[in-house]
């Protein structure tokens, strides 16, 4: 009835509409082929200028022939579906951030499917299009996130160097897989067959574990993690010193640092983690000029004073030089004219703050909270370009993976090349014997990242901050 009704209008909008919508009944029956002939005849109706329909009838289409089991056809339609959406996407740039994130969410699963297609048949150049997947769908939750804009380019990362890899995580419905990335610009793949439920139950009991100092209940996990992610690789990884993880979902929310086989991850490499997107460029030799903002006191949001901050900055501040402002001295006013008086190249917040979702992510100051969306204004109007942002008292929730967005996002926006965060609160003391020896370090001619690595495995070595609870929450993002 429907079918003749659009006939007779001669309307091709709705003939591809019902087109589609007897295609979807005969793809719930399992009849797959007539599913396919259906969806061909609606993406004959349905014209270019409506992309919200046609990136659902191309999607549709990659789905039907990756049923089919015919590959060629089945990455062809979900390139194009992928197209589709990236243009409808930019039509929706200016709108609210609830509907940039509903879009998201809507369009997460046609990204996961193209990479489940792509990785079935892990070629170098089914590989390499896997990360270009994974790069557009990251950016766009970057985007989401933020409510607008990155003006960011993903070819240009990464940067090839030397004694480093990248490791770059994808988690699928019924697998991890994860794929090397080699200086040369060979790659190599690994698949874990672990359903995703099953995974992130399992992170979300790690993550529990690393954070409760009176047990190493994490050693199991940490052991088997190391296997799947690690073990493997023992040829590509002679000679490498650096390791970037480029994650997926939930693996944001715990540190790589802490992977365990007989020693941990960090003892042998440098670690640091990236969205993936962009690297700007950074000089290790940059002269160490910082600036310091912390709060000793506790607040009506966060009940624990840091009263190590003080002292903390004052032995920085004698090997480094730089400025601090505490407690009331740190306010929203005196840090905007604190970053556009002086050249600082580090800017380094000693506070409590909280990422999570944009609206609910804030950093505490000595006269109140500090939104990221104020944070990031204020650092816009900065006078000269930070190297590293470091954030000593930052905390996550257990599995949000919207944390990373958060620090990393900001960096990229305000153009700083690399951030320093936690992913959950540490003990006052621990966090400032790890700064006070990052800085020294760093003051000595190390890189940042070596500094951080060094710091970290002093505290592992210790009598008392030995438990990962104390080390590695530390994140070094290079933005």
């Amino acid at each position: 009835m429907a079918e003749s009704v659009a006939i007779k209008l001669n309307h091709p909008f709705l003939e591809a509409q019902v087109e589609r919508l007897y295609a979807q009944d005969l793809e719930q029956e399992g009849n797959y082929e007539k599913a396919l002939e259906r969806t061909l005849k609606a993406y004959g109706f349905v014209a270019q200028s409506n992309l919200e329909l046609l990136s659902q009838i191309q999607w549709d289409l990659g789905r039907l022939f990756n049923q089919l089991e015919q590959a060629q056809n089945a990455l062809k339609y979900y390139h194009q579906a992928i197209n589709s959406t990236e243009e409808l996407r930019k039509q929706l740039a200016s709108g609210t951030r609830r509907v940039q994130l509903a879009f998201q969410t809507q369009t997460q699963p046609l990204y996961r499917e193209f990479l489940g297609v792509l990785l079935k048949s892990p070629t170098q150049k089914n590989l390499k299009e896997a990360i270009k997947i994974k790069q557009q769908f990251q950016l766009a939750e970057l985007e989401s996130y933020l409510g607008n804009p990155c003006q960011l380019d993903p070819s240009k990362f990464p940067k090839k160097l030397t004694n480093q890899v990248i490791i770059q995580t994808i988690i699928l419905p019924d697998a991890l897989h994860e794929i090397l990335e080699l200086s040369d610009g060979r790659y190599r793949h690994r698949l874990i067959t672990i359903p995703q439920g099953n995974l992130e139950s399992l992170i979300r009991e790690w993550r529990v574990n690393l954070e409760d100092e009176f047990t190493f209940n994490f050693r199991t996990t940490a052991e088997l993690l190391y296997d799947w992610l690690i073990s493997p690789w023992t040829e590509e990884l002679q000679g490498i010193k650096k390791l970037i993880f480029v994650n997926d979902g939930i693996l944001w929310s715990v540190p790589m640092s802490a992977l365990w086989k007989h020693q941990y991850l960090i003892e042998s490499y440098q670690v640091a983690y990236s969205l993936g997107l962009e690297m700007l460029n950074s000089s290790t030799k940059e002269t160490i000029f910082p600036v310091f903002f912390g709060t000793t006191q506790s607040s009506e949001r966060f009940q624990t004073p840091l009263p190590f901050v003080q002292s903390e900055i004052k032995q920085i501040l004698k090997f480094v030089g730089g400025k601090a402002y505490l407690d009331d001295q740190f306010s929203s006013q005196q840090f905007d004219e604190a970053l556009k008086s002086q050249q600082y190249t580090v800017l380094h917040l000693a506070s409590h703050a909280n990422f999570g979702s944009f609206e609910k992510s804030f950093i505490q100051t000595g006269t109140g909270l500090l939104s990221l969306e104020e944070f990031e204004k204020l650092l816009r109007s900065r006078k000269a370009p930070i190297q590293l942002l470091t954030l000593s008292g930052c905390q996550t929730a257990v599995g949000n993976d919207q944390a990373v967005l958060g620090m990393a996002g900001i960096a990229i926006r305000a153009k700083i090349p690399s951030v320093l965060g936690t992913l959950w609160f540490i003990s006052d003391s621990a966090t400032s014997q790890l700064m006070v020896n990052f800085y020294r370090t760093w003051n000595e001619d190390s890189s940042p990242l070596e500094s951080l690595r060094q710091s970290q495995v002093k505290l592992i070595q210790s009598a008392s901050l030995s438990h990962p609870r104390f080390w590695s929450a530390y994140l070094f993002l290079i933005s």
